[in-house]
């Protein structure tokens, strides 16, 4: 079978391309040989038409957390392995997931054991999750590790909803109002046009730019639709294209308010993520590598692919961090005490209590600024072509007298 893939190199650069084996696994074993590390695979299925389409949905976080959580509530309840799988395939909402948990409890059938059962779906269990339950397997507390995992992916699903509400509110609010004002000045005010042409009288100069828009936008509307839908439509292409998705994320990190959301965020994702793996008992430098899928912004990722690369050449991790421009201060000066002192994982712990606090805080303050702007932007335009038509029909209204 043909088995798509997206890895990245040692250097920290994405990679793409299809294997022709036997299973997604075996998939996953080819890369790491290579030295890849995988964060996407997928079964290419043989299609009897070449204009077939083939649609893959992943699996929701919050199904992932709900499914991680009461998997271990049963395993903790003393509930046989293959029965709480069998029950939490009854009760997801997910799809796919009933599926996977279909497949995952035929291969504990036949003897694979629990971490391998997961990882032959890399596609719907993140890289880090597969590792830590390996490392939970083979410490004999696989309960203790779902506890981990649920409670990691909960913290990480919060703060990026957080982030998610702060910038879609102004993009939404600004394009309904601009549709609202579109509608109105393309298909309302011609009416308002009829009639001062046919009564007469002295126009004002609000009202008199107000009409000039609206012929303008009546007479090129469909010209103005299809360039914001070009520009919609290479905005999400340059998300997928990974030069366009660097480009994007370079100019996030240069805009002033969406910055400081995204540098902290990121921050917690990575000292979040690294003590979550490194408790777990997973070596510093594969905990970075798994760290990096966690990240949102590429240019960040970038960064810490090269700390990575360092610290594996056998550079401090403090000083590693040190030497790469972009991190705060705060994370290599902490880490090089903790190195020290031999208390790693509890400094990142306090880091990464400290980055959701700064998260928090920075999407509440960009939300009480924004806010207000949003407002007071739709508030102009809507008022602007209230006082335009009032002022319109007076001027009818005295010609008529």
């Amino acid at each position: 079978m043909n088995i798509r893939y997206k890895a990245y190199t040692q250097n920290g650069k994405i990679v793409s391309g299809i294997l022709d084996t036997e299973s997604e696994k075996t998939a996953y074993n080819i890369l790491e040989e290579k030295q890849l590390l995988p964060y996407y695979i997928e079964t290419i299925e043989n299609k009897t038409s070449k204009f077939s389409i083939n649609i893959s949905f992943k699996v929701k976080t919050q199904d992932l957390i709900t499914f991680t959580k009461q998997l271990s509530s049963l395993l903790n309840a003393g509930i046989p392995l293959r029965k709480a799988l069998l029950i939490q395939k009854e009760q997801t909402n997910s799809k796919k997931l009933r599926k996977t948990l279909i497949k995952i409890t035929k291969d504990i059938e036949n003897g694979s054991s629990f971490s391998a059962s997961f990882s032959n779906h890399p596609s719907v269990f993140p890289e880090f999750y597969l590792r830590l339950l390996k490392v939970g397997e083979a410490t004999g507390n696989i309960q203790a590790t779902l506890n981990q995992l649920s409670d990691f992916l909960a913290r990480k699903r919060k703060t990026s909803d957080k982030i998610k509400q702060a910038l879609l509110y102004p993009i939404f609010s600004l394009s309904v109002a601009l549709f609202a004002t579109f509608i109105l000045v393309t298909y309302s005010l011609p009416a308002l046009q009829d009639l001062l042409d046919q009564f007469g009288g002295t126009i004002p100069i609000t009202t008199k730019i107000l009409i000039y828009g609206s012929r303008i936008l009546s007479s090129y509307s469909y010209i103005f639709i299809g360039i914001i839908f070009i520009f919609f439509s290479l905005f999400l292409l340059s998300t997928k294209i990974q030069l366009g998705k660097m480009i994007v994320d370079k100019f996030l990190l240069s805009t002033p308010i969406v910055s400081k959301i995204i540098v902290s965020s990121n921050m917690f994702f990575i000292t979040n993520t690294l003590s979550t793996l490194i408790k777990a008992g997973v070596p510093v430098i594969e905990a970075m590598k798994l760290s990096e899928y966690v990240l949102t912004n590429s240019q960040i990722r970038k960064w810490l692919s090269s700390v990575t690369e360092k610290a594996s050449q056998g550079e401090k991790l403090g000083d590693a961090f040190k030497s790469i421009q972009g991190f705060p201060s705060i994370i290599p000066d902490a880490i090089s005490i903790s190195e020290l002192k031999g208390e790693l994982t509890d400094t990142l712990d306090g880091l990464s209590s400290y980055y959701e606090d700064l998260t928090e805080t920075a999407v509440s303050n960009t939300t009480e600024l924004i806010q207000p702007i949003v407002i007071l932007a739709v508030a102009s335009v809507i008022g602007f072509i209230a006082v335009a038509v009032i002022q319109g029909i007076y001027s009818t209204l005295g010609a008529v007298n």
